[in-house]
């Protein structure tokens, strides 16, 4: 198997920064990696970077882009493989993250996220999180939503896939970053050839899973197979704006909105985009679609 700073290297030496460069990325068990202080835990309990290290400067020569000894080690484990455009492995376990995982949009090209299945791998923010309780999101995403009105870039992602594992926005701990409206367990925005498949989305301070386009790039061509999202804020499966082309297959929303069932994660003002679902979008197919619960 190769390994991550393999990787990196045999593509620097091909030139290969493109459209296909992760297309050749072999799996990265993010357990399992050359270096074993770059590993993953994944034992859902919380670890912080200075169970392992005793310096920043010690830390950010394993992940160079950790900000400080209070960051995850799980959550370092798996970003690094993500920023390398590797294939990422995700094994069974929970792994604990202090803020949203972030797939560069120039790295979506062919990237994708496995797990062992849902409920057997498991992303959950630890008590205290940042970049509003979200947990994955795009580059586009952060663009967007996190520091501005609209995303800057017309050119959209494309061919990421999510698969085999469960997403906990850990709604009832997560503390006060949550901003209405801004806050999602999975979310993406202008990206093209997108398939998600066998994933939960539970417990999230605002939308579970939310694909968009933006005022200046169409989201299109995306797959949604075998998804559950329960327990949200607001919608559970938001697709809109902008958007065109999308398999809705398997999809089942449930007690999501302002309920008796999640009454509990109020703690925003706003009392709009509230539901099941969201569907927004021309040339959709929608198959075993289900809600119940919602609000």
């Amino acid at each position: 198997m190769l390994f991550r700073s393999d990787l990196s290297a045999a593509r620097a030496n091909l030139g290969l920064n493109g459209k296909f460069a992760t297309l050749l990325s072999s799996p990265v068990n993010v357990k399992d990696q050359a270096n074993p202080l770059a590993n993953a835990i994944m034992d859902g309990s919380s670890h912080a970077l200075s169970s392992r290290f005793s310096t920043l400067a010690a830390a950010q020569a394993v992940f160079p882009s950790a900000v400080a000894l209070t960051d995850e080690i799980d959550y370092w484990a798996i970003q690094s493989v993500i920023a390398d455009g590797a294939h990422v492995v995700l094994p069974p376990g929970t792994a604990r993250l202090h803020r949203a995982l972030v797939v560069p949009n120039g790295l979506t090209k062919g990237l994708k996220i496995e797990g062992a299945g849902r409920s057997i791998t498991t992303l959950k923010l630890r008590d205290s999180s940042q970049d509003n309780n979200s947990v994955i999101v795009d580059q586009a995403m952060v663009s967007a939503n996190f520091n501005a009105n609209n995303a800057t870039s017309a050119t959209p992602g494309y061919g990421l896939t999510l698969t085999g594992f469960t997403v906990d926005g850990n709604a009832a701990n997560v503390g006060t970053s949550y901003v209405p409206g801004q806050s999602y367990g999975i979310g993406v925005n202008a990206m093209s050839l997108f398939t998600a498949k066998n994933i939960e989305i539970r417990n999230v301070k605002g939308w579970g899973f939310r694909a968009a386009g933006t005022s200046v790039a169409y989201s299109e061509n995306m797959w949604f197979s075998d998804i559950l999202a329960q327990n949200c804020y607001y919608w559970g499966v938001y697709v809109g704006f902008r958007y065109r082309k999308a398999n809705l297959s398997g999809v089942t929303s449930q007690f999501n909105g302002l309920n008796a069932t999640c009454g509990s994660l109020k703690g925003g003002t706003e009392t709009t985009y509230l539901g099941g679902f969201y569907l927004d979008a021309s040339e959709m197919q929608l198959t075993g679609v289900t809600a119940h619960g919602n609000n």
